[in-house]
């Protein structure tokens, strides 16, 4: 099991696991079309200062993490295991590319949560504004 750099041929797939994190309501129901997806995905694969990492096991896409030019951390996994495998995997990515990490979550996302704490993150207590119409 890997990391390799997102291609624009994974773009239906980022699009199914985002549609599968929309269906676990992270998204609180906005819903997204493909083509605005893969606009967004086009975009970001551009951008030098992000990072889409494919997590393969023999070769088939079983997760992915998205690191942001600030650290931000997003990412989707087929299962929990395969999750931390990843997330620690993203650690030791981020230590040699002289980036930090972060993840911001809802405080309901619990699973989100003990995931990254198995896989070695720490929670720290911080303020956070939004405003969300």
């Amino acid at each position: 099991m890997s990391f390799r750099q997102a291609r624009r041929s994974d773009t239906r797939q980022l699009y199914e696991w985002r549609l599968q994190d929309e269906a676990q309501r992270w998204y609180e129901g906005r819903s997204i079309t493909y083509e605005t997806h893969a606009r967004w995905v086009e975009q970001r694969l551009r951008n030098p200062l992000v990072r889409i990492l494919i997590w393969e096991d023999d070769n088939t896409p079983t997760g992915m993490v998205r690191i942001d030019s600030n650290g931000e951390l997003t990412f989707h996994a087929r299962d929990d295991a395969t999750a931390i495998r990843m997330l620690k995997a993203t650690r030791v990515y981020a230590n040699e590319n002289g980036g930090r990490l972060k993840a911001t979550l809802d405080t309901s996302n619990i699973h989100a949560r003990k995931l990254l704490a198995r896989a070695g993150f720490q929670e720290y207590q911080t303020t956070f504004l939004a405003y969300k119409p």
